[in-house]
């Protein structure tokens, strides 16, 4: 049965929140109490104000019966409640104890003619100040696609056909790195059938072969689903850089950069190949392609060695020294620093007629651009020049004049559009499917494709 009670409240601010329950009616009632509120013990929800200071409130507003309770702040306050039955208790220990101290505060203030000291702060609110002022954790990176403890039964056919197929690298090229999506490095894996592919390792695998192709068509769009991963991707993780078929890294689609520059760091540990690189024939075909030159160290040592001592047949100059010529003419990269085998092997010169030196891999950007500009706006391509004088580029090794090819030349393309080294490296043109499924439309098919 509902009672009748009359407390008396500390001075200050009580921290109680008042309002009609129910909404619409005229009773006004204790909603709630903050945790550190000086009436906690003396007043509880549910309790339905009747009197405040002895003025009646019964019938005002929440806003009317708050100003009672503001104009007397600074002194104690007799409240009348009608307390349901189900809240009816006794003012606890703590209660009287927190009037106690109200009022020695008030006693103070008066003495001192202070003003009254703000209440404590919630806990809750404690809790907030603490963990704001706590540092926050840097974001952690967020895999690009779903994660996968285990592969999948179309991975492991790939990794099947990866451990069993004849395939090559015949070229690494060099690691790039954004600050979007951290770093990525591009190779040139050759197929079983000689056909030349690019497959990209970065915080998303990718290869340009039709079997990933149609993969990624199949799942575009999607979440989740099958892997894209090719049997040129997993020929890179196996064999390229070393990892275990049961590493879990192995077979993921995604990867995070920590996990990429570990790809990255097995590559460059085993040479760039680990066994797996491609013959002196295929690779030298390869760079005749693509305007990379690419030639034995030992024999640009002997080549270089001759251009110093002026002995070459053809008339060649002489390469400047270190210190006639002390930075790329391209990129303005520091010589003079560099160790004399570096000098040997990974910097070339004009040979033609200044002796001008150029870093290997400037030279060769330098004449791929022009080659490119000039097939863009149709302009006759006279072959690679030297940067520094113009004059047709002759090569350091040779001594003869280098006929630029345009990268991807046509007659290397077959009619699927890939380029094929089959020839260079005694591969079948014939796909060999022994260790393709039963259901895979390759094992019925009497047109065998290229792959």
């Amino acid at each position: 049965m509902d009672r009748v009670v009359a407390v008396t409240v500390p001075p200050g601010s009580l921290g109680i929140a008042l309002g009609a329950i129910p909404p619409g009616s005229s009773v006004v009632r204790v909603q709630s109490l903050r945790a550190n509120s000086a009436a906690n013990g003396l007043l509880f929800p549910g309790d339905a104000l009747l009197a405040v200071a002895g003025v009646p409130v019964r019938g005002l507003s929440a806003e009317r019966i708050a100003a009672h309770f503001k104009a007397r702040i600074a002194e104690e306050r007799e409240v009348t409640v009608l307390r349901p039955a189900a809240v009816a208790k006794p003012p606890s220990a703590e209660a009287a104890q927190r009037v106690v101290e109200a009022k020695a505060a008030v006693a103070r203030a008066a003495a001192t003619n202070e003003p009254l000291p703000p209440p404590k702060p919630a806990k809750k609110k404690k809790a907030a100040a603490k963990k704001a002022a706590k540092p926050s954790k840097p974001p952690q990176e967020k895999r690009l696609g779903r994660y996968r403890s285990t592969p999948t039964n179309f991975v492991r056919d790939r990794i099947a056909r990866a451990a069993s197929q004849r395939m090559y690298l015949v070229h690494r090229g060099d690691v790039f790195s954004s600050t979007t999506n951290g770093p990525s490095c591009e190779l040139a894996v050759l197929g079983s059938t000689g056909n030349l592919y690019k497959v990209t390792l970065g915080r998303v695998t990718s290869c340009n072969c039709p079997d990933a192709r149609k993969h990624a068509m199949r799942h575009r769009g999607k979440s989740s689903g099958g892997s894209p991963l090719c049997k040129h991707i997993l020929f890179v993780f196996l064999k390229v850089a070393g990892l275990s078929a049961s590493d879990p890294l192995a077979f993921q689609a995604a990867l995070l950069t920590e996990e990429v520059e570990t790809v990255l760091e097995k590559i460059a540990r085993r040479s760039g190949g680990g066994g797996a690189m491609a013959n002196a024939t295929v690779r030298n075909a390869f760079a005749s392609e693509h305007g990379l030159a690419e030639v034995a160290v030992e024999e640009k040592k002997a080549a270089d060695a001759k251009a110093e001592e002026g002995k070459e047949e053809d008339g060649g100059v002489k390469r400047k020294s270190p210190t006639e010529q002390t930075e790329c003419l391209i990129c303005f990269e520091d010589l003079s620093t560099e160790s004399p085998e570096k000098f040997a092997t990974s910097i070339t010169f004009c040979r033609g007629a200044c002796g001008s030196n150029f870093h290997d891999g400037c030279i060769q950007k330098w004449h791929a651009s022009a080659s490119e500009l000039a097939r863009m706006f149709r302009h006759a391509d006279d072959g690679p020049k030297c940067p520094a004088c113009r004059s047709p580029w002759v090569d350091a090794t040779t001594g003869k004049p280098a006929a630029m090819a345009s990268p991807g030349s046509k007659k290397r393309k077959n009619r699927e559009g890939y380029e094929n080294f089959g020839a260079e490296a005694g591969l079948p043109s014939e796909r060999d499917t022994s260790t393709y499924h039963s259901w895979s439309p390759y094992s019925y098919s009497r047109r065998r494709r290229r792959w």
